[in-house]
């Protein structure tokens, strides 16, 4: 199987966008007000980490089982 350098370092930014989407929301929806806009911003960016993380870890289950 061929190692690609890149791909743990975009999984780990990934993780890390999830991280900051579970961390932002408890800020974002305390007291069941929107606290500040700046934070929901960074929020729904962040929502990309889970796609881009589920993508690149199919393409290494799938290029490990095909080799």
């Amino acid at each position: 199987m061929k190692y690609y350098e890149e791909i743990p370092i975009i999984r780990s930014i990934a993780a890390i966008l999830v991280v900051s989407v579970h961390v932002t929301a408890g800020i974002y929806y305390s007291n069941q007000v929107f606290s500040n806009e700046f934070i929901g911003y960074i929020n729904q960016i962040a929502r990309l980490g889970t796609p881009v993380f589920a993508v690149f870890s199919a393409f290494l289950l799938t290029s490990s089982v095909l080799n």
